[in-house]
């Protein structure tokens, strides 16, 4: 016990160590305004005139629909299911304020995140590695740009802590607690359900017991079984495995980059970052302002269309200048909202339908022209985009670019470093490298990639290297 305190006191040391280099980080409130501003949204949380705890763009999406459901008795989710948002509801639940729990959100990540590292370095210990090794090892975990969300209002840092102890409970045949634990990580972050899969084969590889997995399958079919009859209750339908369907009625609630979005999943081209970089080269879709970039950029960006007779790259061209003219339109507002302040015009509506019916036409002939090839051009490019995940954010000094670089290349060099001695381990050590590798296969497939779903699998990585240095002893 005295040691398994001392490396969850030595990683909580290190994290708070950190945390004063991502407090400089946030907004500073420099006038009244901007005073005025934070006191009345519910989700600025201050330390003086620092912006402590951050809320993100997903923040709301999040949280905001437990809320309503405490004070309005409906929940109504944006798509994303309750594994987050039901800790936000419990605190507020039990009287606490809406700031105080988002205080109380911030303490029980991080109290489980420290835990969850703490265990798992007593556990290497245990198991042979050298106490300079682990302290080094935890050193980079808690100054690695992952622990920059420890005080960002999202779920990566909670579900990386539930997947680490959800993985030491199997471990160590807690098998109940680790089905908790992984049923837990679906609902926060629905691709991490691919974990599941993996510890169930493990189990079944392990030849345990069936009592064992029933207790381990239980919590997932509870909670699941749950969802599942919640949505044939609000909606009529069977919808197992899914939050909620957006309404796509023009000009109200529907976002035409979902249709951008398809088009771009198809080429390969990894959606999400051409949102978090405007100078990402399949952001043009995306236009931003009236700007839309000159037509040998788009004969570039989408060469692989260029024989294509029904959507070429001009094609492609002319949908953007029409999507950019919508985008400006002073009565169109983009994306996913309940209300929207002014009425879209009804030429604004008439434009957004055939802007969807022309990139879904373009999608399909996408589909014909690149053929059976299509899934393979697919990865290629999504690995090859994945150069610009350290830009993500747009650091702009070169010690910043050179920090984001550094733990993006050390992520690589343990992602490819585990692969190979997959082959060579067994048992716990192959279950810790699925963990660390599954998800990010399943981003690539997904085409939806950004640095903080990648930056989740770092200490999965860490710990998949450690232990199979520990059996190879």
């Amino acid at each position: 016990m005295k040691r398994w305190l001392f490396w969850n006191g030595v990683f909580l040391g290190l994290t708070a160590a950190y945390l004063p280099s991502t407090v400089g980080q946030s907004q500073f409130l420099r006038s009244p305004e901007e005073y005025a501003a934070c006191e009345e949204d519910p989700y600025c949380t201050r330390i003086g005139a620092l912006r402590f705890l951050l809320a993100s763009s997903d923040t709301r999406g999040y949280l905001e629909p437990a809320y309503r459901f405490l004070t309005q008795g409906a929940y109504q989710p944006d798509g994303r299911l309750p594994g987050y948002g039901a800790l936000y509801w419990g605190l507020l639940q039990v009287g606490f304020s809406r700031k105080a729990s988002l205080w109380g959100l911030f303490i029980l990540s991080l109290g489980l995140w420290v835990a969850a590292v703490g265990s798992w370095l007593y556990e290497l210990e245990q198991q042979g590695i050298a106490p300079k090794w682990l302290g080094i090892g935890a050193a980079l975990l808690a100054f690695s740009p992952f622990s920059y969300y420890t005080r960002v209002l999202i779920p990566e840092i909670l579900a990386a802590a539930v997947g680490l102890l959800g993985l030491y409970a199997l471990i160590k045949e807690r098998y109940f607690l680790a089905g908790i634990a992984l049923t837990w990580a679906f609902f926060l972050r629905p691709v991490l359900g691919i974990w599941l899969p993996a510890a169930g084969v493990f189990l079944l590889l392990r030849k345990a017991k069936p009592s064992a997995l029933l207790l381990f399958c239980l919590p997932f079919a509870l909670a699941e079984g749950s969802w599942t009859f919640r949505n044939w209750r609000v909606y009529g339908d069977f919808r197992p495995l899914a939050g909620t369907a957006y309404l796509l009625d023009p000009g109200m609630y529907h976002d035409i980059t979902y249709d951008a979005y398809r088009l771009l999943t198809v080429l390969g081209r990894n959606t999400n970052l051409s949102w978090n970089d405007p100078k990402h080269p399949y952001g043009l879709l995306l236009c931003t302002g009236d700007t839309l970039q000159p037509l040998a950029v788009w004969q570039r960006a989408f060469a692989p269309l260029a024989g294509c007779a029904s959507c070429p790259p001009e094609t492609l061209f002319a949908i953007g200048a029409d999507l950019c003219r919508l985008l400006t339109s002073p009565t169109y507002t983009i994306g996913r909202k309940d209300f929207r302040g002014p009425a879209p015009t009804p030429a604004d509506c008439a434009l957004e339908v055939e802007l969807s019916q022309r990139l879904h036409h373009c999608t399909e002939a996408a589909r014909m022209h690149l053929g059976a090839l299509r899934p393979f051009l697919a990865l290629g490019y999504r690995l090859w985009d994945m150069r610009w995940v350290p830009a993500v954010g747009r650091p702009t000094s070169l010690p910043r670019q050179s920090y984001f670089t550094l733990f993006y290349l050390l992520l690589w060099g343990l992602a490819l470093l585990s692969l190979y001695r997959f082959w060579q381990s067994k048992g716990e050590v192959r279950l810790a490298i699925a963990f660390g590798w599954l998800p990010i296969v399943a981003y690539l497939a997904l085409g939806v990639v950004e640095r903080r779903y990648l930056d989740l699998q770092l200490p999965f990585l860490f710990l998949a290297v450690g232990l199979s240095q520990a059996q190879g002893r």
